[in-house]
């Protein structure tokens, strides 16, 4: 009796056929930059925090350094993160060889040089120095994207749930900043008529679902199963996706009508609601 645990778990592993290639993996010293440079963005965000304390207590969400913060943290430490974390991620993923090393340098240091620019922009309230940064930041991204799809369309492997839901979020992540170079332009009067109050909230819903959301629901598709030992089979994997996608474009129509707004947050929760139930089967 004590030795079917030890057999039941040889034939698993004998059984158990990896769905991903270590061998593709890049140097270390190629994301850790990344890595190194969303830890250091997050310690910067909570001591500019306790410096900007008084702007936060009053409430004063449209100031500068308050906008700094937000950007700091949304763009310094988790989408800095979470570039290096693909940059890793795909070739190991999707089985194809990592980027060039001078060419994957090239881009870190176009999306981080004009990150850089961009941040200190907001916190001494250089508005050019804001758009001449998001600009080259924008470049890098875009770069980036390039990049990663073009690594992504030569893989063997079938075009599933996880191939188009990293695809729209690197889509995603671009449609980010044209949202958020609009808005620029609209405060500085530059904008082909100035645009509603609702962008912002289109520009949020972009970031947190479109970008993020459909993101992590890639990146779960193959962590969660994978490290169960467990298996998507008899899993619809493309519901919560799908039904995040449909409260994202829901919200788009919010300007006609703001029933729109509880309709996506329906789907939203709807689409959360099932990715839990597909992790809790997939640990069972």
């Amino acid at each position: 009796m004590s030795d079917r645990p030890e057999e039941q778990l040889r034939a698993l592993a004998g059984a158990y056929r990896p769905s991903v290639n270590v061998a593709q993996a890049p140097h270390p010293l190629l994301v850790l930059p990344f890595l190194a440079a969303g830890w250091v963005s997050l310690v910067l965000a909570g001591l500019l925090s306790v410096r900007f304390a008084p702007l936060l207590a009053q409430r004063s969400f449209s100031a500068l350094p308050v906008l700094g913060l937000v950007h700091l943290m949304t763009l310094g430490f988790l989408t800095t993160t979470i570039l290096g974390t693909l940059q890793q991620w795909i070739p190991v993923v999707f089985d194809v060889p990592a980027l060039d090393p001078k060419v994957s340098s090239r881009q870190a240091l176009i999306w981080g040089g004009g990150l850089v620019i961009f941040l200190l922009g907001w916190f001494v309230k250089d508005v050019g120095m804001v758009a001449a940064g998001g600009g080259i930041a924008a470049l890098g991204l875009l770069l980036f994207t390039i990049l990663a799809s073009a690594r992504m369309a030569k893989s063997a492997r079938p075009r599933d749930t996880i191939f188009w839901t990293v695809s729209g979020a690197l889509f995603a992540l671009n449609l980010v900043w044209a949202l958020g170079l609009g808005m620029a332009l609209s405060w500085n009067g530059a904008a082909i008529g100035l645009l509603p109050p609702e962008v912002l909230a289109l520009h949020l819903a972009t970031a947190l679902v479109a970008w993020m959301g459909l993101l992590v629901m890639g990146v779960e598709l193959k962590l969660v199963p994978m490290f169960a030992m467990a298996s998507l089979q008899n899993l619809r994997v493309g519901g919560p996706p799908t039904l995040a996608l449909a409260g994202y474009l829901s919200f788009w129509f919010i300007p006609w009508s703001k029933d729109f707004s509880t309709l996506a947050a329906a789907f939203w929760l709807a689409a959360a609601l099932w990715a839990l139930a597909q992790v809790g089967w997939s640990l069972r």
